[in-house]
């Protein structure tokens, strides 16, 4: 049952935050790493500050489910991909590691 749910999240990564509970128990891993590739195509989706900040909030759900060095990685690698949006790097700033 937990592999088809996985499955279905795979096939649509936003699906993470509704689910991450149940799966994380069994696929640590994987569910840290739908973390960050949502958080990535959120990243590239976003375009003002509401954005930037929900980006954030989904680096912080990272952070609670063990993904502190997930989060610190693909926190350093968006503020390397977006250095002309000082928005979103000053919502990327108030992140505590």
């Amino acid at each position: 049952m937990y592999a088809r749910l996985l499955e279905h999240v795979r096939k649509a990564p936003y699906r993470i935050e509704s689910f991450y509970e149940q799966l994380l128990p069994h696929y640590p891993e994987e569910v840290k790493a739908l973390f960050v590739a949502y958080i990535e195509f959120r990243a590239d989706q976003s375009r003002d500050r509401r954005d930037y900040a929900d980006v954030c909030r989904i680096i912080r759900m990272l952070q609670q489910v063990g993904g502190r060095k997930e989060a610190f990685t693909v926190t350093q690698k968006l503020l390397t991909k977006f250095p002309r949006r000082p928005a979103f790097r000053e919502e990327l700033g108030k992140i505590r590691f």
